[in-house]
């Protein structure tokens, strides 16, 4: 037997109805298993990068309260030193408390090497800063020191302790800013899946459409060939 004859024997008008059922529906089955398995992998993808944007906030958030606890630490130095305020004290022993989670956890996001150094840079900064403010109470309390070494002792540390902030400011913002990257290039991402989920959503009835119609007209074709 010929090939001819082997495809002519197999041709869709030659196969039984039976047949013609089994592939059809077979077709238009394996047509939403792709489209099924192509929108869980969208729904998926979909579901991670809604949580790395979600990460990233945080991040961003924990980010910005220590910025706003590291100015504050300032302005309570400055309480501390210029009025004697002695709450300036025991909202220092608070903050100290906030902080130190807060650089544990930006310290933990640094996945770079360059990120690392910004991380080992802003533990020690952030830890000597600390104990600044702790060396001017003990500057206060010292009653060894006139007053004029008192005030000396104090500006020094002051000046020491600005430069720190700084220092914790600058570390701050270049972990802000690739948070803010890195949370603009997952929600593209999530557009972008949500964009193809969509698609897939309008594409799987329209070939299931063109399927039934194709086949429709097969078995018309079939059914009206002469014996």
């Amino acid at each position: 037997m010929s090939l001819s004859q082997v495809m002519q024997r197999i041709a869709w008008g030659n196969l039984s109805i039976g047949v013609k059922l089994s592939l059809s529906f077979a077709a238009v089955m394996l047509v939403f298993m792709l489209a099924a398995v192509f929108q869980h992998s969208r729904i998926t993808e979909i579901e991670l990068r809604m949580s790395e944007v979600q990460d990233r906030t945080n991040k961003y958030q924990n980010a910005e309260q220590l910025r706003q606890y590291t100015m504050e630490i300032s302005l309570l130095r400055g309480n501390l030193m210029v009025f004697g305020d002695a709450r300036a004290t025991d909202r220092f022993i608070e903050l100290r408390e906030l902080i130190q989670p807060l650089v544990a956890r930006i310290a933990e996001s640094a996945s770079t090497k360059e990120q690392r150094m910004w991380r080992n840079q802003l533990l020690v900064s952030s830890e000597e800063y600390l104990q600044f403010f702790e060396q001017a109470l003990q500057v206060m309390d010292d009653a060894s020191l006139t007053e004029e070494q008192r005030q000396d002792r104090l500006m020094k540390l002051h000046s020491m302790s600005e430069i720190h902030k700084d220092y914790i400011l600058q570390v701050i913002d270049q972990f802000v800013q690739v948070y803010n990257l890195d949370a603009a290039d997952a929600e593209e991402q999530m557009l972008r899946s949500m964009e193809e989920a969509s698609i897939a959503s309008f594409l799987m009835p329209a070939i299931s459409t063109m399927l039934a119609i194709m086949f429709t007209a097969w078995f018309i074709i079939g059914i009206r060939r002469p014996i």
